[in-house]
């Protein structure tokens, strides 16, 4: 295991990068996201106050690309970065800065992170760099490869992995798949019964995996069944007429999972306990969300980012009422949010700890 640090900070040297997004699990998820979605379980319980200098870099990145995913869980901060073919994962230190460099990995487009209390999951889908590893987060032995798919969505639950495998835009080719941790063969969950939609996302909750077709939001068990159709997309009094309008979906912790309408551009749903029960938020967002962003749910709150605001981190209550923006002084390339503040990856890679009222403008 390789660890770089200069003056307490972590520099990574000699690789370019690429634009990513931080899926890195969420962070009200349950294990399936660290949280993540994200998301991973839970967010640190303790670090930095509030007067924490907005200016200072826990990871000084000098890769071209900067940071393509981050996720946090109790103690460290993880942080993906590299180009096609040589991506790098680093276990940042959320005081003191620096950290180990714990797996070189071939993958490309990795922007997907997830994690559980012993491993890191991460996946890629270009074209001959494709996959999905694990990673120890103690950067014991050496990453296990889970499968060769291109995979664009992982999610964990207590016992396994799972993953949306990619496919044309027309999604004839797309499934849904899932591994034990443990080891053993991956299984086929979803694929032909159920339209997957082409820009589709994926969450685990319960005892169900859901997913989203162009117009649908469906679910199956995930012991195997019946797929079945849980709401229809799009705005109200036009249920089931918008195309690839449900974009970044997560699965929180009050057992519920939240979408962004990308047809109605500024607002947030969330499903009820049961069958086309789902809430209108009054969250407004003021602009689009970024797309292929995700969107992270914490503690009430709703977070999000926007390409027309990318120096702010938008914040609502899940219950409805004010929108908050939430300057960062950087540029929002990823970020995820915790008890402690936000974590924020700039556009040049730098990763800051910003405070969950932000910093001076």
């Amino acid at each position: 295991m390789t660890r770089i640090g200069l003056a307490g900070l972590l520099l990574v040297v000699g690789c370019g990068g690429g634009a990513g997004d931080g899926d890195g699990g969420n962070a009200t998820d349950d294990a399936a996201t660290g949280a993540a979605d994200a998301t991973g379980e839970g967010g640190r319980d303790a670090g930095p106050d509030a007067g924490v200098d907005c200016s200072r870099e826990l990871f000084p990145a000098v890769e071209s690309g900067g940071a393509r995913a981050i996720a946090v869980d109790d103690a460290r901060v993880y942080a993906v970065t590299g180009v096609t073919g040589e991506v790098h994962i680093w276990d940042i230190d959320p005081i003191e800065g620096g950290g180990e460099l714990l797996a070189t990995l071939p993958l490309g487009g990795a922007e997907r992170l997830v994690f559980d209390d012993d491993s890191l999951y991460i996946a890629g889908n270009y074209s001959g760099y494709e996959g999905l590893f694990r990673v120890a987060k103690d950067g014991g032995g050496e990453p296990e490869r889970v499968s060769a798919d291109p995979v664009t969505r992982l999610a964990l639950d207590e016992t396994h992995v799972y993953w949306m495998a990619d496919g044309p835009l027309s999604g004839d080719e797309q499934a849904i798949k899932r591994r034990a941790k443990a080891g053993g063969e991956e299984e086929l969950l979803v694929e032909g019964e159920a339209e997957i939609g082409g820009d589709a996302e994926m969450a685990v909750l319960g005892d169900h995996v859901y997913w989203n077709d162009d117009i649908h939001l469906r679910r199956k068990p995930k012991a195997g069944g019946t797929a079945e159709v849980f709401d229809y997309l799009g705005p109200e009094g036009a249920r089931g007429s918008c195309e690839f309008c449900l974009d970044e979906m997560v699965a929180a912790d009050d057992g519920r999972l939240y979408w962004y309408d990308r047809a109605d551009r500024t607002f947030f749903y969330r499903t009820g306990t049961a069958a086309f029960e789902r809430e209108l938020l009054s969250a407004d967002s003021s602009s689009a969300v970024s797309n292929d962003r995700p969107i992270f749910v914490l503690d009430g709150q709703i977070y999000w980012s926007s390409w027309s605001a990318r120096y702010e981190i938008g914040r609502a209550p899940t219950a409805g009422g004010e929108t908050t923006a939430i300057s960062t002084g950087e540029y929002v390339h990823v970020f995820y949010p915790t008890p402690a503040g936000i974590y924020v990856a700039s556009l040049a890679g730098q990763v800051r700890l910003v405070p969950l009222d932000g910093c001076p403008e």
